[in-house]
């Protein structure tokens, strides 16, 4: 329902939005044709749409920044597209400008930034898209740390909402010596295996499969994988886990033979989740916590109890 969402963004009047989705603020894609950026404009809001915008704003007011069509690009497939860093800026930019915003707010905030495309990445079964974009999320929570660093009045929590499809390196060569080499060459790649498969098709020959496997990945693979590869965007592969009869889990798996990392699935799974968390109100939290206990932690952190019952009454 994002373009309901989107709505209620303009409806609420938050301080401070930042990511992609414009499409589910313009009247040329949005169901209802209504125009939210004009909405927001008109509510005195700086709207961005691109990284020099960001990089323009003088941190004043409200301010909403739709920084791409859809998804905001991985990093992976970002940092090799010039397009992309010209026009989008990456998550630790917009956490920056966004704390240095709300840090004007004298009865204090509230933020939330999501790595979203690290669960995209684990859903496509895509290492690239996956592990660059948790390097990305490991350097945002530096940039928190940093603002948070000598204050007292400050808690930030770091966690999920859950885990999914359980990547991991598996053994290879001769007492695991061919592991490291192979997740080594994790670090080559150009591109994400999304972006393998936006250009291949059922008419796909094996040349093209292995010429842009090649591009992305930085090394060549055999011709019985490019098969595979043809296989599943023909529709025709027959896995025991039905699952893994599309493109993207085939990819993986012949990536797999090269890497040496595999997957569980491509769906969200049942283990527990690191939650951590550092500054006043962090002491709640303790060695195995619920879920839906988050939700109390953080408002009694925030002296905002009896609001929070309010809301939710009236929900």
């Amino acid at each position: 329902m994002e373009d309901e969402i989107a709505a209620q963004y303009l409806e609420r009047e938050y301080d401070v939005l930042m990511g992609g989705g414009r499409r589910h603020f313009v009247p040329d894609r949005r169901e209802d044709g209504q125009n939210l950026l004009d909405g927001f404009r008109s509510n005195g809001y700086t709207v961005a749409e691109s990284k020099a915008d960001l990089a323009g704003w003088d941190g004043s007011g409200r301010f909403l920044g739709t920084f791409y069509d859809t998804h905001l690009p991985y990093v992976l497939d970002h940092q090799n597209t010039p397009e992309h860093q010209a026009q989008v800026p990456r998550l630790p930019e917009m956490t920056a400008a966004a704390l240095q915003r709300l840090d004007q707010n004298q009865d204090g905030f509230i933020l939330q930034v999501e790595g979203g495309r690290v669960d995209h990445g684990a859903h496509d079964a895509d290492t690239g898209g996956l592990v660059y974009d948790q390097v990305e999320f490991d350097d945002t929570i530096g940039t928190v740390l940093e603002f948070a660093e000598g204050r007292d009045d400050t808690l930030v929590i770091i966690t999920t909402d859950h885990g999914n499809a359980n990547p991991a390196v598996n053994a290879a060569g001769d007492r695991y010596e061919d592991s490291n080499r192979m997740f080594d060459r994790v670090a080559g790649f150009k591109y994400t295996n999304g972006w393998i498969l936006s250009e291949l098709d059922e008419d796909s020959t094996q040349r093209e499969i292995r010429d842009r496997v090649e591009t992305a990945w930085q090394f060549s693979i055999e011709s019985r994988d490019a098969e595979f590869i043809q296989s599943a965007l023909r529709g025709n592969r027959n896995a025991a886990y039905r699952k893994e009869n599309g493109p993207d889990i085939t990819l993986a798996s012949v990536q797999a033979n090269y890497t040496s990392i595999n997957w569980l699935g491509t769906d969200h799974t049942s283990d527990y989740v690191e939650l951590a968390a550092l500054g006043p109100g962090s002491e709640a939290i303790g060695p195995f916590t619920r879920n839906t206990d988050l939700f109390d932690v953080m408002v009694t952190a925030a002296g905002m109890q009896e609001a929070a019952g309010e809301s939710a009454g009236r929900g």
